[in-house]
């Protein structure tokens, strides 16, 4: 698929680990048909104003950033979970390194009330350097209160070739650390077929499964 269809579709997939038979709906005042624009993929500056020196300073080529707890480590990539604190430092880095995160992958995102909370994870290849990363966002369960659904949407881009196998396990890993998890939902989000079909094949070993009905973003 190419062209503006391949901008336009999202296939969501589910893992049976952690499905049930009780559908859990959005909270109230989102929607899950909800559009949303195709520029949100781009990086996004920080508007932090009172942190952004503090991020300047520790994003130099030389700084140590920390945070970090390994989630998995497969095939020369390691993921890992980006402490709460140090999110900011390593939003910024990755954009001082390339790396496309989506919008919604930012605090930003949840600081303006756009989505429910997330956990950033941080990709690093072989010779520790910083290449991807991803959000998992949080939604609570309207079906079963106190429960909720881990959704990872525009997955996609920021996903380094070689980086699926390691990415689906971190999210696995992080799942089983989080407690009453009902499901884990991956939307893909791509331009680059390739690229989906590669996530896709790593979501399906890990015994996800796609839905009948797609979110489409038209």
């Amino acid at each position: 698929m190419s062209g503006v269809e391949g901008l336009s579709l999202s296939v969501e997939l589910r893992c049976r680990a952690f499905h049930s038979d009780v559908r859990a709906a959005r909270p109230a005042g989102s929607s899950e048909l909800g559009a949303a624009p195709v520029s949100s993929l781009v990086r996004v500056s920080r508007s932090y104003a009172a942190v952004e020196l503090a991020i300047a300073a520790l994003v130099g080529p030389e700084a140590r950033l920390s945070g970090l707890t390994t989630l998995a480590t497969l095939q020369g990539f390691r993921v890992s979970e980006v402490a709460a604190g140090a999110r900011l430092v390593w939003e910024a880095a990755a954009a001082d390194r390339s790396v496309p995160l989506a919008f919604s992958d930012l605090e930003l995102w949840h600081a303006a009330g756009l989505g429910p909370g997330s956990t950033l994870c941080a990709i690093h290849d072989g010779q520790e350097k910083l290449v991807g990363g991803f959000a998992v966002q949080r939604w609570p369960s309207r079906a079963l209160p106190g429960h909720c659904i881990l959704r990872l949407e525009r997955l996609g881009e920021s996903i380094p070739e070689g980086a699926e196998p390691a990415t689906v396990g971190a999210v696995l890993a992080l799942a089983r650390r989080t407690s009453r998890v009902l499901r884990v939902v991956a939307e893909l989000h791509d331009r680059d077929a390739a690229r989906r079909d590669r996530i896709a094949g790593a979501l399906r070993a890990a015994a996800f499964y796609r839905k009948d009905q797609v979110r489409m973003y038209v």
